[in-house]
């Protein structure tokens, strides 16, 4: 469970850093931004977007 648990962070983590957006339409979007949102430290997310990404992922929850 650990693995597929970073697997699916390393996947969250290309999602943020990633400036295309459709990369999330092929994931789970409630799921995915669970991930993304409850999961702030560790991930990366002092980059530039970042505000803007999670902003999306609340309106998509």
């Amino acid at each position: 469970m650990t693995e597929r648990y970073s697997a699916y962070q390393k996947r969250v983590h290309e999602f943020i850093t990633a400036k295309d957006k459709t990369y999330f339409t092929s994931v789970n979007p409630e799921n995915f931004c669970r991930t993304f949102l409850e999961s702030p430290s560790g991930l990366g997310l002092r980059k530039p977007g970042t505000k803007e990404q999670m902003n999306w992922c609340k309106k998509k929850i």
